[in-house]
């Protein structure tokens, strides 16, 4: 838990450093305050770099899946570089807003990690499960 709460303040740090280098006229405190505010939830755009640099990302889904998922599903996902995390549907504006920015960023990792239509290739073979009745 401390090297992930260092890791986080060395990526703040970071951030900080180059939003104030880049936009050295703005006012830079009102970004601390909106980066402090992100870290409060699980999932937002901080956590979603995080992860992309350690090479565990999660699609946040905030309904529960329509059909059952077993080891199948979990390797397809896995082939494709994510884990699903369902956190619940009753969730306030702010962990909303979060999860938006975290899947937002998981997105164009998994783009860059997978290709632009592997979206596609991921729903026709997880259909293909489905319809094989593979899912346990």
């Amino acid at each position: 838990m401390k090297s992930a709460t260092i890791l986080i303040l060395n990526v703040v740090r970071k951030l900080t450093n180059d939003t104030q280098k880049e936009n050295n006229n703005r006012n830079t405190n009102s970004r601390n305050f909106i980066l402090a505010i992100w870290t409060f939830n699980r999932f937002n755009y901080l956590t979603a770099k995080i992860d992309s640099w350690r090479d565990s990302v999660r699609l946040v889904t905030t309904e529960p899946p329509m059909y059952p998922c077993g080891v199948p599903c979990i390797e397809l996902k896995e082939k494709y570089g994510f884990h699903e995390s369902n956190v619940g549907c009753v969730l306030t504006g702010p962990t909303i807003r979060g999860i938006d920015a975290y899947n937002a960023e998981i997105e164009k990792y998994l783009n860059k990690r997978n290709g632009e239509d592997w979206r596609k290739k991921y729903q026709t073979e997880l259909d293909s499960l489905i319809k094989n009745n593979r899912l346990e």
